[in-house]
């Protein structure tokens, strides 16, 4: 992943320094203004997660920013209770008061969810039928369908 990154960002021209490392022992002092996690603290337990977000702390500035991605139980327990086969993965199903109590309990403060993936089965099926007709019409009738509301998926914490 590292090969790829660095071919992607021409990491020397952009004096970019990619580390390999262990997330749950960051090879960094309290360092970052912003750190940002997609697709990954999800994917841990109640204890890990909480160990995660520890090591996050301990990196992290003071007043500093932790983004990361958070899958909402209201709407994905039901998709994965109809269709087991297609969640292979662990994910950790949150509601916004158990994001914000287990945050609270390591040190976060939780300014906001911003609902992305409202609409999950129109958005899935848009995918599915147009994207490979047509990449811009799918890119199109997703918005369309995002913009209508709903509940999330998914937050942006």
């Amino acid at each position: 992943m590292l090969n790829e990154a660095s071919r992607r960002l021409d990491a020397a021209a952009r004096k970019v320094r990619l580390v390999q490392g262990d997330a749950f022992q960051l090879p960094f002092p309290q360092v970052f203004d912003l750190a940002y996690s997609f697709r990954m603290i999800r994917h841990f337990d109640d204890a890990d997660r909480r160990r995660l977000y520890a090591e996050l702390s301990r990196v992290i500035k003071p007043g500093g920013w932790l983004v990361f991605d958070a899958v909402n139980e209201a709407v994905s327990a039901p998709l994965r209770r109809a269709a087991p086969a297609e969640f292979r993965h662990y994910d950790a199903l949150l509601d916004p008061e158990r994001l914000e109590r287990e945050l609270s309990e390591s040190g976060f403060t939780l300014v906001d969810l911003e609902g992305v993936q409202r609409r999950f089965a129109l958005l899935q099926k848009a995918q599915v039928l147009l994207a490979p007709r047509s990449r811009t019409a799918a890119a199109w009738a997703m918005g369309l369908i995002e913009a209508t509301g709903g509940a999330p998926l998914e937050w942006i914490v």
